[in-house]
């Protein structure tokens, strides 16, 4: 998810380009962001302009990326308010890199949220301002009435365009024709001064700066935060959390950067942030991580601190940072983590927080996830305590999917061995494109052993003693088996899973996740306070190269006492289920089944692509001598999860 935010009036973004562009390709991007920014410091009467462009490059920092960068020309796409939304991002067609003036109307989508005034509802062609000389408005004009390099938009000197100005109540759709009408009722500025107070009253004597174009390094980094109070030794809650610790080391590619940090009384970084680049790196992270004792009191803000600094030590900018919360207790000593949270998110760090057992500050951990751009984990208190344990480590295994470069979850199933099974088989489909998949299965009991074999859709078998080129084994001394596949096959694998022992009332776990440029996606909940018997907006976006639409969505709430609740996507623009433009890529439902229950709900959906699926056609007018055609989109399917915290969770326990 894009996690730009405002800073003193300025917007600080993250970009990603979709391939690998050379110095003159970024020079020529780098330059028509600082004209966007010229222009939004214009239209914003100075209040607002963009500060620091972090930019990723080939291919990296997608899912944190504000926008990807496209190689090819096309008619580019921007979601409504997706500022600090997950899976939200401005998609950017090479021909922007010569038409500032097209980058800042699709911020002005992505950031304040107003819609475009050259058509109407049902993509009618409609008119704002209807006068031929006025400088507005911006979500009207085609790129041609604005800013652009060569008089073409194909490159050269900057050619000043006449509108630099968005519509007012004065000058704004006489004849109520336009799809900003017909969603906000009012004009492009009210609109933007409803998101932003400030821009009413802007400071006299604003000055414009210019952007601050960061370059990243290629590699990520995680550091993984360990709650290791005296209750985490109850039902084995650590050592779970070990062993997912356990796994990322065992996962970690050459040059993937990992750190822990543990904390109870104070915080401790247990194993500093370095690439994993040999065996004798990992062995020494994975001795480090085995040295985590429980106990003491709860000091999450003093862990999530020394998480920061670890990240920031490690050097240059890397293109995604990431820090992963595990928790079963209440913050009570040490530094607020409210005070580290505008650190966390001036450094880009998005925080995952997994929440388990019943003394659990749930609402802090949303809002550290919110906030961050991560996503928060509740681990549900109906099943016995060494269950909710096990989670754990399957929350880590699930979390590291998603925090690779292009990760997505395709499969996460449960692989029941009843008594007398020796063997259990499962089906998944890989989709074409995918640079690599990873097929794990994680398992309860340590003292047994599973074999992990896959068969390939061109006959080919993985199993141990016969990898292929471009197949790595993740195996150590932990119940864990997987196997990395780079450029897989694409179509149905099948999944052997085989116990060696005997396999009486063993549960095992698998789970495959992919790494594909192309796609991503994201599920939020609409930011607020939610009381019981309130309704739960919930909202989902999936990218192929660009918002997809007439997708088969599936999704279910589980309610705090255990129960589930069917949820209903929609993409048809009804706003009594809570969606606003007919397909645009964005799917919404309501959840109305909270009733007099507080505690935590967590939506799980699942995404599928169709014979129908279509990218959204939508974006900057285009002139006559500009083409653009979508290609199709192909098969895929992806798993996604969030959660949040209704009323006050009701929790029992000691101070730690």
């Amino acid at each position: 998810m894009g996690i730009g935010y405002l800073d003193t009036g300025h917007f600080h973004l993250t970009v990603s380009f979709r391939h690998l562009a050379d110095a003159g390709r970024v020079e020529e991007w780098r330059a028509s962001f600082q004209q966007a920014s010229r222009l939004l410091f214009d239209a914003t009467n100075g209040c607002h302009q963009f500060g620091e462009i972090r930019v990723c490059n080939g291919s990296a920092g997608a899912h944190d990326a504000d926008a990807w960068l496209r190689e090819e020309d096309g008619r580019s796409n921007s979601p409504l308010l997706g500022l600090g939304q997950a899976g939200a991002h401005m998609v950017l067609y090479g021909d922007e890199r010569f038409k500032p003036f097209v980058i800042l109307r699709h911020f002005a989508q992505y950031a304040y949220g107003v819609c475009d005034e050259f058509v109407g509802p049902g993509d009618v062609p409609a008119w704002c301002v209807e006068d031929a000389t006025s400088d507005a408005c911006v979500m009207e004009a085609a790129w041609t009435d604005g800013d652009r390099f060569g008089a073409d938009g194909t490159g050269g000197p900057l050619v000043p365009g006449r509108v630099r100005r968005f519509c007012t109540r004065e000058n704004h759709d006489p004849d109520g024709d336009t799809l900003q009408q017909s969603v906000h009722g009012m004009s492009c500025w009210e609109t933007m001064v409803a998101a932003f107070p400030e821009l009413a009253a802007p400071a006299a004597g604003a000055t414009f700066s210019g952007i601050d174009w960061v370059t990243q390094t290629s590699d990520p980094r995680l550091v993984i935060v360990l709650d290791r109070s005296g209750s985490m030794a109850d039902d084995g809650k650590l050592n779970e959390a070990k062993i997912g610790a356990h796994f990322m080391i065992d996962a970690a590619r050459a040059g993937e950067q990992l750190g822990v940090v543990s904390f109870a009384d104070r915080a401790n970084l247990d194993s500093p942030v370095v690439a994993m680049e040999d065996a004798g790196h990992k062995t020494q992270a994975h001795d480090e991580v085995n040295a985590v004792s429980a106990g003491g009191n709860t000091a999450i803000g003093d862990g999530l601190r020394a998480a920061l600094d670890a990240l920031r030590s490690a050097g240059a900018n890397a293109p995604t940072r990431t820090a992963v919360l595990v928790t079963d207790g209440i913050h009570n000593t040490g530094e607020d983590p409210e005070t580290v949270l505008p650190d966390l998110i001036a450094a880009r760090v998005r925080v995952y927080t997994i929440g388990v057992g019943i003394s659990v500050g749930t609402a802090l951990l949303q809002r550290i996830a919110d906030a961050t751009g991560g996503e928060f984990a509740r681990i549900a208190t109906t099943q016995p305590g060494n269950k909710q344990a096990e989670e754990i480590r399957h929350e880590l295994e699930r979390v590291f999917g998603l925090v690779r470069n292009n990760g997505g979850i395709v499969a996460a199933q449960p692989l029941p061995f009843l008594e007398g099974t020796q063997r259990v088989t499962r089906t998944v489909e890989v989709e074409s494109g995918s640079e690599a998949v990873t097929f794990l299965v994680s398992w309860n009991a340590p003292g047994a052993s599973l074999e992990l074999t896959l068969h390939a859709p061109n006959g080919e078998t993985i199993a141990v003693g016969a990898l292929p080129d471009g197949v790595h084994e993740i195996r150590g001394d932990y119940p864990y088996a997987a196997f990395a596949v780079d450029s897989p096959v694409e179509g149905p694998w099948e999944i052997e899973v085989t116990a060696l022992d005997d396999a009486a009332e063993l549960d095992a776990r698998l789970l495959v996740f992919s790494e594909h440029p192309r796609i991503d996606g994201g599920l939020t909940v609409k930011r607020g306070t939610y009381q019981p018997g309130d309704e739960v907006p919930v909202f989902l976006r999936t990218y192929y190269d660009r918002p997809v639409t007439n997708l088969r969505v599936r999704g279910v709430a589980r309610l705090p006492d255990g129960g589930r609740a069917p949820l209903r996507f929609v993409d048809d623009g009804d706003p009594s289920g809570a969606d606003v433009l007919v397909a645009d890529g964005r799917y919404s439902a309501r959840l109305d089944d909270t009733h007099n229950a507080p505690g935590t709900y967590v939506f799980d959906v699942t995404v599928e692509s169709t014979d129908s699926s279509a990218v959204v056609a939508g974006g900057e007018p285009v002139s006559e001598a500009e083409h653009f055609e979508a290609g199709p989109v192909p098969a895929f399917r992806r798993r996604l999860t969030t959660a949040v915290v209704v009323g006050d969770e009701p929790f029992e326990g000691g101070p730690d």
